[in-house]
């Protein structure tokens, strides 16, 4: 597993100081799963050049943010879940044409935005 997590580190660039939304989900979906299976903070925080306040402060805003069903968190880390075994069934895919039909705000654009990033339209 810890491979696998230092792949996607890479892979993503989460190890960098960017703070765009979307690697920030990715990151403390990260930090969730590491400790869960029982790694220190400072270790979690070695892998991201990040120290344990930052990964207790980030563990807290997923549980957070899973409270309230955030939108863009599902979908910024849809592909972690499913890497992860964390979701059983198939890849979930989205129809583009009725997601712009319904698009009325920004937000909902946003979402399509990243869905289409995320390769997640058929």
């Amino acid at each position: 597993m810890i491979d696998l997590i230092k792949q996607v580190i890479k892979k993503d660039g989460l190890a960098t100081k960017h703070r765009h939304v979307q690697l920030v989900n990715k990151r403390i979906y990260l930090y969730t799963i590491m400790r869960k299976h029982g790694m220190p903070y400072q270790k979690i925080g070695s892998f991201f050049n990040r120290n344990h306040a930052t990964i207790i402060h980030g563990i807290k805003r997923y549980k957070d943010l899973t409270k309230y069903e955030d939108e863009m968190l599902k979908i910024d880390t849809e592909e972690y879940e499913q890497v992860f075994g964390k979701i059983p069934v198939p890849k979930k895919t989205y129809n583009l044409e009725k997601d712009v039909r319904k698009a009325t705000t920004i937000k909902d654009l946003d979402i399509i935005k990243r869905r289409i990033d995320n390769n997640l339209y058929d």
